[in-house]
């Protein structure tokens, strides 16, 4: 935890609204072996999926970034998983990851539930077969911490998410990036 970048905010009135844990796992070049409900209901993302995810995140995160899911899914230097709902009528998360190799990041992404968030991190971490990708996950997210840590996931550092202002909170799981963003 940065004390530094903590207190800087902390001091211009910003409460903290989630914790999260930086998690890394040095990903096997052949993938990591494990399987979820989800895995199966998880592809690659289109351009024809933006307004999907943009309701999804806004439900979830209460954002909407349009532009930048754009550029994600266009640009090689990203890969996008969605998760389609048991009813293929909605997603029920998506996942971002950075494929550059300056950078090991997983991350933005909103999910409905712990199930849509375990199969869209397993399908990015193996998107980064080799590598040792670094993300952000819930504190309270236990199952899904737990579920992490089976598959050789670590901790590495604690973040504080804070706002100026009162929170308008998550309805499901919402994963944070550094990367740039315009929201």
């Amino acid at each position: 935890m940065n004390m530094d970048s903590f207190s800087l905010y902390n001091r211009c009135g910003f409460s903290i609204h989630e914790i999260y844990q930086d998690m890394f796992i040095k990903v096997p070049e052949g993938g990591i072996k494990a399987s979820t409900e989800s895995l199966k209901r998880i592809r690659i993302a289109t351009s024809s999926d933006i307004d999907a995810i943009v309701e999804l995140e806004l439900e979830v995160s209460k954002i909407e970034r349009p532009d930048d899911y754009a550029h994600f899914i266009k640009s090689h230097d990203w890969h996008v998983s969605v998760c389609e709902s048991k009813d293929g009528k909605r997603l029920d998360g998506v996942l971002v990851s950075c494929q550059h190799h300056a950078c090991g990041m997983i991350g933005p992404g909103a999910m409905r539930d712990t199930e849509a968030a375990a199969g869209l991190i397993l399908a990015e971490l193996n998107e980064n077969a080799g590598k040792t990708p670094v993300f952000l996950v819930p504190v309270r997210e236990k199952e899904l911490v737990r579920k992490l840590y089976s598959w050789g996931v670590r901790n590495c550092e604690l973040h504080f998410a804070q706002i100026l202002g009162k929170s308008k909170g998550f309805s499901g799981i919402a994963m944070p990036t550094f990367l740039p963003e315009s929201n």
